[in-house]
This record gives C-alpha cells, sequence and structure tokens, in this order.
C-alpha cells in the first residue's frame, strides 16, 4: 500500500466519525446501518497492519481528539519521541509495525508447515507458476 492510498482511507475514516459523531449529537444513533462496516474495516485493517499496527490507527481516529473538548492527546515511541500526530506519522508508526507483522506471518506459517511435516511425515512441496 501506498502513502497516499493510506492517507485517502485514514481522511475518510475521520470524516466518517465526524459525521457519526454530529449526527449522535443531534440524537441519531446510526450504529445499527453503520457497526457492521465499520467491524469489516476494522478486520481488514488488522489483516493488513497486524494487531499493534491497527491499534494505533484505531488510537488516531477514535481516541487521538477528544470530541467534547477537540484536544488532542500525544502518543510517544519507546524512544522517548512524539508519534501518530499527523497521518504521516501514523504511517511511519504503522509502517514499521507491518514489517514486524509480516515476519511474524511468515515464521508463524514455517512453524504450521514444519508442524505439519511432522505430523504428516511428508515433506510440503510448492511450485512457482
Amino acid at each position: 500500500m501506498t502513502f497516499s492510498t493510506f492517507k485517502k482511507i485514514i481522511e475518510y475514516l475521520e470524516e466518517s466519525r465526524e459525521r457519526s459523531f454530529k449526527l449522535h449529537q443531534l440524537g441519531i444513533d446510526v450504529g445499527n446501518h453503520t457497526d457492521p462496516l465499520h467491524h469489516t474495516i476494522e478486520l481488514l485493517i488488522n489483516a493488513l497492519f497486524g494487531e499493534v499496527g491497527s491499534g494505533w490507527i484505531d488510537w488516531y481516529l477514535y481516541e487521538r481528539k477528544s470530541p467534547c473538548s477537540g484536544k488532542y492527546l500525544t502518543a510517544y515511541g519507546a524512544d522517548g519521541k512524539e508519534i501518530c500526530h499527523n497521518v504521516e506519522s501514523l504511517w511511519e508508526t504503522v509502517e514499521e509495525h507491518i514489517q514486524t507483522h509480516e515476519k511474524e506471518k511468515t515464521q508463524n506459517q514455517k512453524k504450521t508447515t514444519n508442524r505439519k511435516t511432522k505430523a504428516t511425515g511428508k515433506r510440503r512441496i510448492s511450485h512457482a507458476v
């Protein structure tokens, strides 16, 4: 995924959040209509960015800005530097976790393949097509 695509996704989700909040202030509950869509988006984001990356995206979208006061919270990385303060900074943080997530997926796939090999006594061979 490119930064440009990521930025558009975040902007659309921010717009959706703001609209839902405004409707909620008017006493209109749109949750019955939007919740299934938001759950689907959460699953896709988690699949793409892993648990940690999707956690930062959720924080950025839903916790960073107080809906009542409009004030922004600040997040810090392990090195003490501010992170996730804008979409570009969020992308950098998430991109770092994408790499970690991909490594974990690869390691888990290898473990699963090794377990299958040990359990069946057969070696799994893949062919490039």
